[in-house]
Formats: C-alpha cells, sequence, structure tokens
C-alpha cells in the first residue's frame, strides 16, 4: 500500500510542465482498486506549482492530522509538505492506528503542536528498521531535510524487497505491525 502511495506522489512530483501539490494527502484519499493496488485519489485541493507561485502557497490547505508544520504556520510550502504527509500515511500503516489517537487532542490541537516542534506520530517500535527510517526522513520537521519522492519509492521499493518473502501472510505475521493489520486493525 505505501510503496503504491509513494509511487502516486512521484507521479504528481513529476508531473510536466510543473509539479503538481497534492495538499491533501491521507489515507482516506487513497484506494485500492480491483487489482489490489493504492491509488492517491481526491485533488481537490491540488495544484501545480509554477515558477513564482509559491508565495502563493502560504494558508492552510488539508486535514490537521497530515498537515506538514511549514503549511500549518502558514509559511511558503511546496513538495515536501506532500511528503510530511506521506509520512504521517506511513506510520499510520505501520501501526494500523490513527496517528495520536491516543492522545485526546483535536486536530487542530494536534496541527499546533507539530507547527511547534513538539509532536510528530510515533514510529511503532516494531516496524521494519529501513521503513521505520524512511517514515523519520519523511518526518524532518525542516521540510528541506524531507527525502523527495523520487528518492522514497526506491528506498521503500528496497526495505520492502528485503523483507522475508513470507513476511506479508497471516500465518507468519507474529505480533508485530503485520499482525496487526492482518488481524483488521489497520486504518479503514
Amino acid at each position: 500500500m505505501a510503496l503504491g502511495v509513494a509511487r502516486g506522489m512521484q507521479a504528481f512530483e513529476q508531473a510536466h510542465p510543473h509539479p503538481i501539490l497534492h495538499r491533501d494527502l491521507k489515507l482516506s484519499n487513497v484506494f485500492v482498486d480491483a487489482g489490489g493496488a493504492a491509488r492517491v485519489a481526491d485533488a481537490g485541493l491540488a495544484r501545480w506549482l509554477r515558477p513564482g507561485d509559491g508565495a502563493s502557497l502560504t494558508g492552510e490547505t488539508g486535514s490537521y492530522v497530515e498537515m506538514a508544520p511549514e503549511v500549518t504556520r502558514h509559511e511558503v510550502y511546496g513538495p515536501r509538505a506532500d511528503v510530511w504527509s506521506f509520512g504521517v500515511c506511513l506510520v499510520e500503516l505501520l501501526a494500523a492506528a490513527r496517528p495520536y489517537e491516543d492522545l485526546r487532542l483535536t486536530p487542530a490541537q494536534v496541527a499546533t503542536e507539530v507547527a511547534a516542534g513538539r509532536l510528530r506520530p510515533t514510529i511503532p517500535p516494531d516496524a521494519p528498521p529501513a521503513v521505520a527510517a524512511l517514515a523519520g526522513a519523511c518526518l524532518e520537521h525542516e521540510a528541506g531535510l524531507r527525502p523527495p519522492f523520487s528518492a522514497i519509492v526506491p528506498a521503500l521499493a528496497r526495505a520492502l524487497a528485503d523483507l522475508p518473502p513470507d513476511a506479508g501472510t497471516p500465518a507468519t505475521a507474529g505480533s508485530g505491525v503485520l499482525a496487526r493489520f492482518w488481524s483488521g486493525g489497520a486504518p479503514a
């Protein structure tokens, strides 16, 4: 699922003649097609990023829980804001739970804490190390430190290829991340 979302976002990032910012990436905006492939959907807030447009991209846009810190702070932002949102989605998939749900904060409170650098999604300790490292990189507070999707896709593909061949099956999932997914604990 995560690799399919990353590939979809890479297509936005590499769109011609200009990159496209999705601006509302979250798992409820990802659909699974009949073949089981993840498809990024709901581009109602998406925008072409033409040269000189950056200054006009400063307001809060999207969903608070997945919103990048710079977007919440009303700073100029670009494609790396979507990378933050992907990082939130990746942690949600790894944890099989909505980020921050145990904190009893409103979405606006979450956004305020994230913007101030006091909060970010918790990466499950049982996540595969390479995937956990990638999630951490996507959730860097400073946008310029986040990788582009053109780097995320191959890194995630390598990380998934390094997992045991039967790691994604219910019988071998054990008690960690994949077990929670297969037991019905996956996000809706």
